[in-house]
């Protein structure tokens, strides 16, 4: 009896096993040329993480401070807060258009960039 449209998924007498470790070693040996590019983009995608974050969270702050009468000098710090994390946003954008190319010229593409 055939199964239809599931080809390639069963065991194969050729198939060789490795172990966990094995198999990480060899991805760290594949990557390894790569590692400063690698640690680049970590690091770009955590702060562009947390910077799209920390938008919308600044603004309920504000929204919340102009519905109550508080201090106008906190409304200020938090408006320029939003404006920082906003200039960081631009930064980090612009920092990962221009190590993309680079990155994909190393023949190293990643889908995120």
């Amino acid at each position: 009896m055939s199964r239809m449209g599931y080809f390639g998924l069963d065991e194969e007498g050729y198939d060789r096993i490795y172990s966990d470790r094995e198999l990480v070693s060899r991805v760290i040996k594949l990557f390894k040329p790569y590692k400063r590019s690698m640690i680049i983009v970590i690091i770009t995608l955590i702060l562009s993480s947390f910077t799209y974050g920390l938008t919308p969270f600044f603004m309920t702050l504000i929204i919340s401070q102009l519905e109550m009468e508080s201090d106008p000098m906190l409304l200020i710090i938090v408006i320029s807060s939003t404006f920082i994390i906003n200039s960081l946003i631009i930064i980090i954008i612009d920092m990962t258009r221009r190590i993309a190319p680079i990155i994909k010229g190393n023949n190293f593409a990643l889908s995120v960039l």
